[in-house]
């Protein structure tokens, strides 16, 4: 890493001067990009090294996402999205006109300033010679793919969803990298915050929008206890609730915390058969990018991978470049590092899954079941 820090400096630079000035590398200065960070008085050093940060490892990422990725984070490091909302019209003045604030401006990013922001820094580390972009005709993807030089310092950064030790605890919705762990709708502003995270009672000033049961289960006054005694909620009024003191981490961060901490490691013996097969494919650039990560990984005992959601609640561990939730052929790749041995309630699990494999949807187990339990001594001598 230390040896390729001059030729960052070196790429920050000279995207630096190409941001501000895109004439310079044949770009344009009426791009909606530009004339955002320009109105903006951005700092295009900072931008230059956002976008330049965004890039690595990142080959064969899909463009739109990475110009989205890349627009989120140089709003996030000039901190525009902490914007406060403009001061509201009068209602004795709506009907003047159809201004909404009074200086008639909305100065908080928006979707669209992400996606201006980010295309124009891609568009210039393109044209400076970083990345070029291809249509990928793969199953998986069908559209547009940032495709980083064979040689590039960038191709060979290791991804931060992946290392050799586990990952801290989440008590915010951006890790130590200030990657978002938590995708809210597009085209809001909203951030969950910290007690998301942490499960903080709130403060006795606060107003806080969360469910009712929630707000119950935390009390340790007596209207709380009236209403598990049948009363309804009409009665959870004055005077101000009490809650506990006590800080419990919500399941949901329990069940993220659980997943990040499940060691995994690379099946060398597949990692030989798969490229005996031929299933690596010059032509396919993210097979050659999936089998030189999973080497890469193979030399380790043990790694693990940052899990993310998106704005259903849907965890994934697709940012790793090998993951369990890809193709079958690269899935085979990965393996419990500390696997155990199943119980019976892990092979009761194992069967009713493979019966979901096995049979077109909407037939039920029925007997099938009944039959799975019947030959389970069977069943465990062929696995």
């Amino acid at each position: 890493m230390k040896l390729r820090e001059p030729i960052f400096e070196a790429q920050i630079t000279k995207l630096a001067e190409a941001l501000q000035n895109p004439a310079s590398v044949h770009g344009r200065r009426n791009h909606d990009g530009y004339v955002c960070l320009s109105e903006e008085n951005a700092n295009w050093q900072l931008c230059a090294k956002v976008a330049h940060s965004a890039l690595m490892g990142r080959h064969h990422a899909k463009a739109t996402s990475l110009v989205f990725q890349i627009g989120r984070a140089v709003i996030r490091f000039h901190a525009w999205h902490e914007r406060e909302a403009p001061v509201p019209r009068p209602e004795v003045l709506a009907g003047y006109d159809d201004a909404t604030w009074i200086d008639g401006i909305d100065r908080r990013p928006k979707q669209f300033h992400q996606q201006c922001i980010g295309a124009y820094c891609l568009s210039i580390m393109i044209l400076c010679g970083f990345c070029r972009q291809e249509w990928s005709k793969h199953k998986d993807y069908k559209c547009w793919v940032v495709l980083l030089p064979n040689e590039s310092p960038h191709a060979k950064e290791p991804s931060s969803y992946t290392q050799f030790r586990p990952f801290e605890p989440w008590w915010q919705s951006t890790d130590e990298h200030r990657h978002e762990l938590v995708q809210t709708d597009l085209g809001t502003n909203w951030e969950p915050r910290g007690w998301h995270f942490t499960g903080q009672p709130p403060r006795p000033d606060e107003e806080r929008l969360w469910h009712p049961y929630q707000d119950i289960w935390r009390r340790i006054d007596s209207q709380a206890e009236r209403f598990h005694d049948g009363g309804s909620l009409m009665d959870l009024r004055q005077p101000p609730p009490i809650y506990k003191a006590t800080t419990w981490q919500p399941e949901w961060i329990r069940a993220v915390n659980k997943h990040e901490a499940v060691p995994y490691r690379i099946n060398k013996e597949m990692l030989d058969l798969i490229q005996q097969l031929g299933i690596v494919d010059g032509s396919r650039p993210e097979s050659v990018s999936f089998v030189e990560e999973a080497k890469r990984l193979a030399e380790h005992d043990k790694f693990y991978q940052r899990v993310h959601l998106d704005f259903r609640g849907r965890m994934y561990t697709s940012r790793s470049l090998v993951n369990y939730q890809d193709d079958d052929e690269y899935r085979c790749l990965i393996e419990f590092a500390e696997g155990v041995e199943l119980d019976d309630n892990g092979w009761r699990l194992g069967r009713v899954r493979g019966n979901n494999l096995s049979y077109p949807v909407g037939i039920t187990l029925g007997g099938k079941y009944g039959k799975a339990i019947k030959h389970r001594r069977t069943t465990r001598q062929r696995f």
